[in-house]
């Protein structure tokens, strides 16, 4: 059976939820096995409660789940500390809060099955949607104009931000190893390196799941630092430093 990894970054959550959520839903798809990996960079008390979580929780028999502890740097560097510790064909990064509905799990695996020459899929949500506030509308409009001018000179991608993606298991590790983005731009990185390595990434257009609960984001400083991280993505890129 088809090994897939589940990399599931998390920052002072209550697990109990999207942990069982994802057992209910993959104990339906027996003919893959799982690797959920949650890398935490709550502070201690939290974590002890995470851990207390996954190992009262009842594994179906084709998911077998960890907690991996964060080093507490961003997001992008919870994400590739989980990818590193990977060994499925296939891995998913998935945010926590669930933004794309889970039976894009089963699609994202047709895809790339049906397809050898896809080595990525997407989750896309509608332009349209509505945002919890005009600064978060902003900031994405700005990030959407950033990411199609400075990076990739086209409008190849509509959404690089949503929570929920997969790769080939080789290529997500390799590309991980490279990785110089450690806040919320590692999305925009991975999806760039891809490019330049040749590989072609499928999108899916989903509707966005309703909000579980409110947002962590730090709008301004999101609005500070990730600008200078496009700028390092290509600066990278223009330079030859990305294999």
């Amino acid at each position: 059976m088809p090994r897939v990894s589940l990399v599931v970054p998390t920052l002072n959550e209550d697990l109990g939820e999207p942990f069982a959520t994802l057992c209910d839903y993959l104990r339906g798809l027996p003919r893959s096995t799982f690797d959920v990996i949650f890398v935490d960079d709550s502070r201690d008390e939290v974590r002890a409660r995470g851990l207390d979580v996954l190992r009262r929780g009842a594994l179906p028999g084709n998911v077998r789940a960890e907690l991996v502890e964060g080093d507490h740097r961003g997001k992008g560097a919870a994400v590739g500390k989980g990818i590193a510790a990977t060994r499925g064909d296939i891995v998913f990064l998935i945010d926590v809060d669930l933004p794309a509905p889970l039976e894009c799990i089963e699609e994202f695996l047709r895809v790339l099955d049906a397809n050898a020459g896809i080595d990525g899929v997407i989750a896309e949500r509608p332009l349209g949607r509505e945002f919890s506030s005009p600064v978060r509308f902003v900031a994405s409009r700005g990030l959407l104009l950033l990411q199609r001018a400075l990076v990739f000179h086209s409008r190849e991608f509509t959404d690089t931000q949503c929570g929920f993606k997969a790769f080939r298991g080789d290529l997500i590790r390799d590309i991980a190893s490279e990785q110089i983005v450690e806040g919320g731009m590692y999305d925009l990185e991975y999806l760039y390196v891809a490019l330049r390595k040749g590989r072609r990434v499928a999108k899916v257009a989903v509707e966005p799941m309703p909000e579980r609960r409110e947002s962590h984001i730090d709008v301004w400083k999101c609005l500070r630092q990730d600008p200078v991280d496009l700028l390092r993505i290509k600066a990278h890129g223009l330079l030859g430093r990305y294999r």
